[in-house]
Order: C-alpha cells, then structure tokens, then sequence
C-alpha cells in the first residue's frame, strides 16, 4: 500500500474510534461496535505490530460479551414495561436479521419492524 493509503485507513481508523467513543453516550450510536471496528482496522493496516493479533481476539471478545449484555438488557427492559412475549422474541429476531441484512442500519431499525410485525 501506498503512504498515502495508508494514512487514509489510519484516519479512518481514528474517526471510527472516536464516533465509537461518543456512542458510549449517545443511545443511537453503537459505541462499542465502532470502537472495535477502528482498532482492528488499525490494527490490520499495521500489520498487528503495535496492537497484536492477540488484543484484537481479547477485544473481540470483550466486544461481543458487551452487544450480548445490551441485548438482553434490552430484552428484560421491554419485559419490565409489559412487553409480550411474542413482542420480545419479534424484537429479538428482527434486530438478528436486521443485523445480517443492514449492519448497523438494520440493528437499530430491525427490532423496532420486529416488534410492529407481531
């Protein structure tokens, strides 16, 4: 890759990790996603030298524990406010498909479809 190039993705690495930064507080905003995201590309752009293949597999992990909680914190926070059943498990799987589908978009937007479809 080119210096250039190279610069480019350590930028975007940077805006990545501070988006994901803000999106600790902002609900919209998938924080710790982002976050993720920037560190494995500045990892990757830099071969894994100056963060390693093993803290990018701890942050891996760290990063899935941490979306599981908030879903199912999600989950028990509808149950609380007298969601049915049937609307937690729309919610659930449309968030999973909308996921798959949309990325992000579809995270956000998908439990919502799930839950009106039920």
């Amino acid at each position: 890759m080119t210096p250039e190039t190279l610069q480019i993705l350590y930028i975007l690495s940077g805006i990545l990790i501070f988006i994901g930064l803000l999106g600790t507080v902002l609900p919209v905003v998938p924080g710790i996603p982002l976050a993720f995201a920037g560190m494995l590309l500045a990892a990757w752009v830099g071969g894994f030298k100056e963060i390693s293949l093993v803290t990018v597999i701890v942050l891996g992990i760290l990063t899935a524990a941490s979306v599981a909680v908030d879903f199912f914190a999600s989950l028990v926070g509808a149950k609380r406010a007298g969601a049915s059943k049937l609307a937690m498990l729309g919610g659930a799987v449309g968030g999973l498909i909308g996921f798959f589908i949309l990325n992000i978009v579809g995270l956000i937007i998908g439990p919502f479809i799930g839950v009106v479809a039920v």
